[in-house]
């Protein structure tokens, strides 16, 4: 999670930002598989407990 704000917040992009579009694309595009892998890291019994009973 360091790595994804270091490079949200460094200058060098894979795409430059002054790209409209484009450059906030890769910065989505970080965003999006960051929050996939730490859904991916929390264990199952915290999902459950955090979901409440059903």
């Amino acid at each position: 999670m360091v790595g994804v704000v270091a490079y949200l917040i460094s200058p060098v992009d894979l795409v430059p930002d002054p790209i409209l579009i484009l450059g906030w694309t890769d910065d989505l595009v970080v965003i999006t598989v960051a929050m996939w892998l730490l859904g991916k890291a929390i264990p199952p019994e915290v999902k459950a407990e955090i979901e409440g009973p059903k």
